[in-house]
């Protein structure tokens, strides 16, 4: 049976730096013993996450696909402080091979469950909350 792990290191980011966000699909091995994981891996300036608990069936090849299905599934709280980074700032983040500008980004956002988006952002501000004053102004 094949280990269902997680690991989360977390940072708070000074909101006044403008750092790049990544989000990779990821093929984990172990060295030793050769077995292989796959899911994504998330970083930036300031914290990394990872989820090595998916099939490799379940990997899209379409970065954009690939993004909404990490969305979708994932509830980890230093990935979500980086999108609310994103969110804060109206900042894309690269996928893959892709670059995902903010407006993108926030339909994407928008199109996730509310109670995925509830971790609080460097600057304090939540996706949702953002979303919804966005919204308001638009």
């Amino acid at each position: 049976m094949r280990p269902r792990t997680k690991r989360r290191i977390t940072s708070d980011a000074d909101p006044g730096h403008m750092n790049r966000i990544y989000i990779e699909p990821t093929k984990f091995t172990n060295l030793r013993g050769g077995e292989e994981y796959f899911g994504w891996r998330a970083y930036d300036d300031y914290a990394q996450a990872y989820d090595n608990t998916w099939d490799k069936a379940d990997i899209p090849d379409d970065d954009v696909t690939f993004l909404k299905r990490v969305l979708k599934m994932n509830d980890d709280e230093t990935l979500w402080s980086m999108l609310d980074f994103c969110a804060e700032h109206e900042r894309g983040i690269h996928v893959g091979n892709t670059f995902v500008d903010w407006p993108e980004l926030s339909l994407l956002l928008e199109a996730t469950p509310l109670c995925l988006c509830g971790s609080a952002g460097p600057g304090g501000l939540k996706i949702a909350d953002f979303l919804l004053q966005s919204a308001k102004w638009g």
